[in-house]
């Protein structure tokens, strides 16, 4: 992407960390957001809906994570049910259905793109407490890259007369044996092997 998000969502939310990873084959844009529970939520819910907007041109996997100090476990909230409406409209969707304060309101979210399929699964730790908040475990669905295939031939060793290969090595030089295989690579390989092995 040409534009950095970072630079564009600096005014857009309160404090935002934008990086993007490339975890084994997959391109993943992260983007942290925190929004303090004193700041007005009216202007937050504005200025992410315009970074919503911005994140249609990125084509890499996108998840956007943080605390955003609103309450998604109150849906007659009408932040709340602002909050929903804006992430449905664009396609969003919010992957924590546990409380991740410890007063029991889910203010912590992972947010992906419907299309993106990037979220496997999310889990609430409760007993990893970081503040007044818990921790929250996400597994990305990543697929291993695309390894090449190399193959590989041999001559089975009880293929080999060891009598006939002694013999020969015996009575023929080196040059008689390389005239004998006719320029041919496979015949000029096995008898590498014979004479080295």
């Amino acid at each position: 992407m040409t534009q950095d998000l970072s630079a564009r969502a600096a005014a857009v939310l309160y404090k935002n960390q934008e990086t993007c990873l490339l975890l084994r084959s997959t391109k993943v844009r992260l983007i942290l957001v925190y929004r303090p529970p004193d700041k007005s939520c009216a202007e937050f819910l504005k200025e992410f809906s315009s970074l919503l907007e911005l994140t249609s041109t990125v084509s890499s996997a996108l998840v956007i994570t943080g605390d955003f100090n609103l309450h998604l476990d109150v849906p007659n909230d009408s932040y709340t049910q602002r909050f929903c409406a804006i992430i449905e409209s664009v396609g969003f969707r919010q992957h924590v259905h546990q409380p991740t304060h410890n007063k029991g309101h889910t203010l912590d979210l992972v947010l992906s793109r419907n299309t993106d399929n990037i979220i496997a699964s999310t889990h609430v730790d409760n007993d990893v407490c970081i503040s007044d908040q818990s921790l929250i475990e996400c597994v990305l669905n990543v697929r291993l890259p695309q390894l090449p295939t190399k193959t590989i031939s041999f001559r089975p060793m009880r293929s080999i007369d060891m009598d006939l290969r002694g013999k020969k090595a015996r009575t023929c030089s080196v040059r008689e044996q390389i005239a004998d295989c006719n320029g041919d690579k496979r015949s000029l390989f096995c008898l590498i092997g014979d004479l080295t092995g």
